[in-house]
């Protein structure tokens, strides 16, 4: 899995000492497709092993296949509204996260990770904007 991260990123990023959190994989392309066809219990052990290789120690060679409490797969290359997508920083569009953040009156709230400042956009910035 070849990117992995943390979230809440920017708790986690300020050094904020907290009970739970997540852990995400990111895959795309040709590694997604392939991924899609093994079983869900695979996935999460190739995770898991990952994790394990990365932080593992002589006193706890699997420190994350021992803390894991459960795991959700999202695919999003069959979701029929992302297809796969997710944003990214454009040029001239620096300062535009917080218009897009804000309220259309008091109904319509927009969130997502096109409207989250205070990390890179992707997964773990969608889930921290759908809290606010």
């Amino acid at each position: 899995i070849p990117e992995l991260w943390l979230t809440p990123a920017a708790r986690c990023l300020a050094g904020e000492k907290m009970e739970s959190y997540y852990w995400v994989g990111f895959v795309s392309g040709e590694r997604a497709d392939r991924l899609r066809r093994l079983p869900q219990a695979e996935v999460n052990r190739k995770m898991l092993l990952q994790l394990d290789a990365i932080f593992g120690s002589t006193e706890n060679k699997h420190p994350a296949s021992d803390a894991c409490t459960g795991f959700l797969i999202a695919d999003w290359g069959l979701d029929a509204l992302a297809k796969g997508a997710y944003t990214h920083p454009a040029l001239g569009a620096h300062g535009q996260r917080p218009i897009l953040a804000a309220p259309e009156g008091s109904k319509l709230f927009f969130v997502g990770e096109a409207t989250q400042e205070g990390c890179n956009p992707c997964i773990q910035a969608a889930m921290e904007t759908g809290a606010r």
